[in-house]
C-alpha cells in the first residue's frame, strides 16, 4: 500500500477525467480495469510534470478501463510518487522498469535511494 492516498478508480473517460481531475498539476497515476472481485489492477504507470490530467487523457482510445491518480505540488514530487508506485504495485513485474529520473533534477528514488538513468 503507498503512504499516500491515490485518487481512484475512475472510469476511463473524458468527461469523468474533467470531472475528477479539475486543475493542472504534476502528479503520477496509474491506468487498468477492474478484476473479477472489483479491485483495481493497474497495468500502465506513469507521471507529469506539468498536467497529469492532460497525460491520463493521452491515453484514452487505448485498452484501459480506469485511472488512479495523484497530485505532487512539484516535478519532483511526481516523480518520487511515481517511484513509490513502482515500488508497491508494479516492480519484479515484467516489462517494467524502474521510473527514468527527470533530466532537470538530481534525486534519488525514495524506495531505494538509486539515481537512475535520465530521460
Amino acid at each position: 500500500m503507498a503512504p499516500f492516498k491515490i485518487h481512484g478508480p475512475f472510469h476511463m473517460d473524458r468527461a469523468v477525467i474533467i470531472e475528477k481531475i479539475k486543475r493542472k498539476a504534476p502528479g503520477a497515476f496509474m491506468l487498468g480495469s477492474m478484476n473479477s472481485s472489483g479491485e483495481f489492477v493497474p497495468e500502465l504507470l506513469g507521471r507529469s510534470e506539468r498536467d497529469v490530467r492532460e497525460m491520463i487523457m493521452d491515453n484514452l482510445g487505448k485498452n484501459y478501463k480506469c485511472f488512479k491518480y495523484i497530485f505532487s505540488t512539484t516535478p519532483k514530487g511526481a516523480y518520487e510518487k511515481e517511484c513509490i508506485l513502482f515500488h508497491t504495485y508494479f516492480q519484479g513485474l515484467h516489462p517494467y522498469n524502474h521510473p527514468l529520473r527527470p533530466s532537470s533534477l538530481e534525486v534519488r528514488c525514495p524506495c531505494c535511494r538509486e539515481m537512475q538513468m535520465v530521460e
